[in-house]
């Protein structure tokens, strides 16, 4: 039974083309072979060490491999072994999230009266205007409306969760009616939706369902990895959170696409809310759960908001934000409020700013336009120390654009700065890229040979021989 184990293993295994002597499963210095697409200057890239994580699909076995750039050389070194080193840690960080209630939420097809009480009594009630219509409705009829939605709700509702580690906690409907009169947002007056109803031959309803109808129902996000680009809407949330033990720190603002203006109205004036939670578990109440009679301002300001974290320490809190075009980071002290430290980071002539990435005591924060500011702590305080500018709209023959690339950040992202370049990788796609002062140095797709052809967006699982990421981020950088 033995020896047919490990003949399907190396079946299995089989499809690897392998430089170097054949491995066994008792000698892993195996090297795999790599293969590289690139522009720039390789030797620009001299010191750095790419660090490839796959394993199989169908066994607990694979690839660690670290790619070496010396004298202009790629030196690869490959070990196969039966540790995944999984990482959970990685898929439990901190965030807070906030996010507008749209009707396109509440709305869903039910099929009795007992479906259609329950529904009625959802959260918010956010079914008067399909109530309407359906009282409007003759017995057999199939009717079909569009309505206005600010006529029956005078304010769009928050809804709010929050996750720390294993810790999660949502708020209960009456906590976020109180949110909505922390941050108010009036109901646009465009804001519209379909109803149709249909009743059988008796009159009792048989269905309902309500779609929101123009461009202002598209759903909108408050996180720290929202997607700030407006497309059609006509209005977006956008803004900043951070969670620890003590609470959640807040500023969402709602921004007109067409104007730039601020729809939110704020109980004491724009800026930063900070939420406190129960430190202890009672009759109602979880620890963690959010107080929202405690929300109180902590520091005003009507800067664009765009991010906010913890130092590494979690002593001060780091606030990026924008105005008039120029990124700001300033450092505040999480209990008062008091501002400790403040600079300009960028000029982002009307671009976007909303890749980030955070490591250890570094931040790496860019805008649409390739603009980058690299931050690194120092007694808790987290200054500039590096800033260049990507070409984000060249395409590459064979790559991908780095404007594609880096649209978004994710959990396969890693960076690395040794005080004069800074090198960024994908790990899904295995792109690695370095940067100097002056810019893009060197910019490059690998071709890890255990890994499927076809692995490509969320695509991990392929034939027996398809290997994938096991740990997040299946690819690291460092510099010697």
């Amino acid at each position: 039974m033995k020896r047919f184990f490990v003949f399907i293993l190396i079946l299995a295994l089989s499809a690897a083309t392998v430089a170097g002597s054949a491995f066994t499963l008792f000698d892993a210095q195996d090297d795999v072979e790599i293969r590289e697409e690139y522009v720039g200057d390789r030797a620009a890239a001299n010191g750095l060490t790419v660090d490839c994580s796959f394993f199989l699909t169908s066994v607990d076995r694979g690839w660690n491999t670290a790619v070496t750039v010396a004298d202009g050389r790629l030196e690869p070194r490959s070990v196969f072994g039966f540790s995944t080193n999984y990482n959970y840690d990685d898929f439990f960080r901190n965030y807070s999230e906030l996010e507008l209630w749209s009707v396109d939420y509440i709305a869903q097809n039910v099929t009795s009266e007992a479906d259609i009480r329950v529904w009625a009594s959802a959260r918010y009630g956010l079914t008067k205007h399909a109530m309407d219509v359906a009282g409007r409705t003759n017995p057999g009829e199939t009717r079909a409306e569009v309505v206005n939605l600010s006529d029956y709700y005078g304010i769009w509702p928050w809804v709010i969760s929050g996750h720390r580690g294993y810790w999660s906690a949502n708020l209960s409907d009456g906590d976020c009616k109180k949110l909505s009169g922390i941050f108010t947002f009036h109901t646009p007056k465009d804001a519209m939706a379909e109803v149709v109803v249909t009743k059988d031959s008796s009159g009792k309803i048989a269905s309902v369902a309500s779609h929101p109808t123009g461009s202002w129902h598209e759903p909108v996000t408050v996180a720290p990895d929202y997607d700030a680009a407006p497309g059609d809407q006509s209005f977006i949330a956008v803004g900043a959170s951070a969670i620890n033990d003590d609470g959640a720190y807040l500023y969402p603002a709602v921004i007109d696409c067409d104007t730039g203006e601020n729809l939110l109205e704020y109980r004491d004036g724009p800026g930063i809310y900070f939420i406190p939670s129960y430190q202890s578990s009672g009759m109602y109440n979880q620890r963690g759960d959010l107080i929202i009679d405690g929300a109180r301002l902590i520091y005003k300001t009507d800067e664009r908001p765009l991010y906010l974290r913890f130092s590494s320490d979690e002593k001060t809190l780091q606030f990026y934000s924008v105005k008039d075009g120029t990124a700001f980071v300033t450092v505040l002290d999480p209990a008062t409020g008091k501002e400790l430290y403040r600079s300009e980071l960028m000029k982002s002539d009307g671009s976007e700013v909303g890749f980030c990435l955070a490591k250890e005591d570094m931040f790496l924060i860019m805008d649409s336009a390739g603009n980058l500011a690299l931050l690194r702590e120092e007694n808790s305080v987290a200054k500039p120390v590096f800033k260049t500018r990507l070409d984000l709209e060249t395409e590459y023959p064979e790559l991908i654009s780095l404007g594609n690339l880096l649209s978004k950040p994710g959990d396969t992202f890693d960076f690395a700065f040794d005080g004069q370049r800074l090198a960024i990788c994908e790990g899904l796609n295995m792109y690695v890229l370095t940067a100097d002062e002056t810019g893009l140095t060197y910019y490059a797709q690998y071709n890890y040979s255990p890994v499927w052809n076809g692995l490509t967006g969320n695509n991990y699982y392929g034939s027996a021989q398809t290997a994938y990421p096991y740990v997040r981020p299946p690819m690291t950088v460092s510099f010697d």
